[in-house]
């Protein structure tokens, strides 16, 4: 079984990756988005 902590660390991976997934969807769409 996962420490905890490792176990949070996953899941903020994950849902960072999914957020930048998004992020680079509403780019592409919107053509003008500067970081």
């Amino acid at each position: 079984m996962l420490n905890p902590i490792e176990g949070c660390w996953n899941s903020l991976k994950t849902r960072m990756k999914k957020r930048l997934a998004d992020r680079k969807e509403e780019m592409m769409v919107r053509g003008d988005y500067d970081m």
